[in-house]
């Protein structure tokens, strides 16, 4: 009887492999006013870069699939942003060399209550790119 590791090696190997996803930086402020936070990314390469769903806010402020990874540390405590599962192949956002995009968050995503909107808080997410095959 044959073996079938190789083949089962084989397609894990190939689930693996996906986009190469690289870490983008950004900028983000803490607008107590319009109780959000806004982030914002420019490209400086010379590269266009893709973003998808999971790795940049919708125009909801959303992060598909991330409600485990994305966090907000206020006075010592930890509020996850709320659940997405919604795949959107097609919502990606390619940013050309030199371009800016930006997008807003809401407290309510993460369910902060009002009496600990002045306080310091901690946004906790990485954005992830890759590059655009299109």
């Amino acid at each position: 009887m044959k073996s079938r590791l190789p083949l089962v090696l084989l397609a894990l190997s190939a689930c693996a492999v996906g986009k190469p996803y690289f870490p983008v930086s950004y900028g983000i402020r803490d607008n107590v006013q319009l109780a959000s936070f806004e982030v914002e990314f420019q490209n400086k390469t010379k590269k266009p870069i893709c973003l998808n769903t999971s790795n940049w806010p919708s125009p909801g402020g959303y992060l598909e699939g991330r409600q485990d990874d994305v966090w907000v540390n206020v006075g010592g405590k930890r509020f996850n942003i709320a659940p997405l599962d919604d795949y959107c192949p097609t919502c990606k956002l390619k940013i050309k060399p030199g371009a800016a995009i930006k997008a807003t968050i809401p407290y309510s995503l993460f369910s902060i209550p009002e009496s600990m909107y002045k306080e310091k808080k901690e946004l906790n997410f990485q954005a992830m790119g890759y590059k655009c095959s299109y």
